[in-house]
């Protein structure tokens, strides 16, 4: 089965509510169920706000998706504020180890 999104990609899953195969990029899962992003912006499913690691959309360890998931914006803004703290003079190594902290601290979404 190939992902209703994606055609050259294999689905993973089926979503609950559409029954629609859905890729790894396209799947959400929440309570234990697989939903496509469609369905679940649609039926505005509100999921309790945690603050993890997402790492199947990290670049490094998916600590800014994660911050910028939490506060819901884009993960952008928050790679760019994070590559442009390390250049604060005297605070440079501290947003170093702090990223590496969250790394680790951080529960795997």
């Amino acid at each position: 089965m190939k992902c209703y999104n994606h055609e050259d990609r294999d689905a993973v899953g089926i979503c609950v509510s559409c029954k629609k195969g859905i890729c790894r990029d396209c799947a959400i899962e929440y309570n234990g169920k697989l939903y496509c992003k469609d369905c679940f912006e649609n039926a505005k499913i509100k999921r309790e706000k945690k603050l993890a690691r997402n790492v199947r959309k990290a670049l490094l360890g998916g600590v800014c998706y994660g911050i910028a998931d939490y506060f819901e914006i884009d993960p952008l803004i928050v790679r760019v504020l994070w590559l442009l703290s390390l250049f604060i003079p005297g605070f440079n190594g501290f947003f170093l180890v702090l990223y590496f902290l969250f790394w680790i601290i951080l529960p795997r979404e």
